[in-house]
C-alpha cells in the first residue's frame, strides 16, 4: 500500500487482483483497477497522479488512476517474478527489483532501460531510492546493495564488510 503525495489517498494492492484507491476523508473507494495479475506493490509517483503498480509477471503498470488510462511500458516479464518499484523524488527514474532477476534503473519520460544493476538469484524484489535521488538501495541475498543512482555505480552496503 501507499499514501499519495498529498495524503489524499491511500492506495491498496492485492485483493482478487485489484488495486483500490481510497479516499482518505471520506473512508471510500473512489477508484479500481483490475489486473490479470496480482500487484505485489504500488508506488504514487512523485506529482501524485500516476501510480505504479508492480505485478507478478514482472511488468510494472503506470495507471492514471483519475482517467482510468494504463500502461505497461516497463519491465522484463517473467512468470517468476515479484517486482517491486520504486520512484527517484523528481519522478524521472524509477528503478525496479524482481526476485532472482534483476535490479534495473528505467528512464520514465523516454521509456527505456538505462542500466541493470544487478542480476542472478541473489536479488530478493525490495528496492528504494533516496529522497534526494542520488542512491539507489536493493535487497540482495544476505546483504544491502547500494549504488550511486546516476551512474550505476556500486557502493558498499552496510552488511558488507568494508567499511569507509
Amino acid at each position: 500500500m501507499a499514501f499519495s503525495p498529498c495524503s489524499r489517498w491511500l492506495a491498496v494492492a492485492g485483493r482478487h487482483h485489484r488495486v483500490e484507491m481510497w479516499r482518505l476523508e471520506t473512508e471510500r473507494i473512489d477508484f479500481t483497477y483490475d489486473s490479470r495479475h496480482p500487484a505485489f506493490q504500488v508506488q504514487f509517483h512523485p506529482a501524485g497522479k500516476t501510480l505504479a503498480i508492480a505485478t507478478s509477471d514482472g511488468a510494472v503498470r503506470f495507471w492514471d488512476f483519475q482517467t482510468g488510462r494504463s500502461h505497461i511500458r516497463f519491465a522484463r516479464k517473467s512468470d517468476r517474478s515479484r517486482t517491486t518499484v520504486a520512484f527517484s523524488s523528481d519522478g524521472t527514474r524509477f528503478v525496479t527489483a524482481s526476485e532472482q532477476d534483476a535490479v534495473r534503473l528505467w528512464d520514465r519520460e523516454y521509456e527505456r532501460q538505462l542500466l541493470t544493476l544487478a542480476e542472478g538469484a541473489d536479488v530478493s524484489g525490495l528496492v528504494s531510492f533516496s529522497p534526494c535521488g542520488r542512491y539507489i538501495a536493493a535487497a540482495c541475498a544476505n546483504d544491502i546493495r547500494v549504488w550511486k543512482g546516476g551512474a550505476g555505480i556500486a557502493a558498499h552496503g552496510p552488511n558488507s564488510a568494508r567499511r569507509d
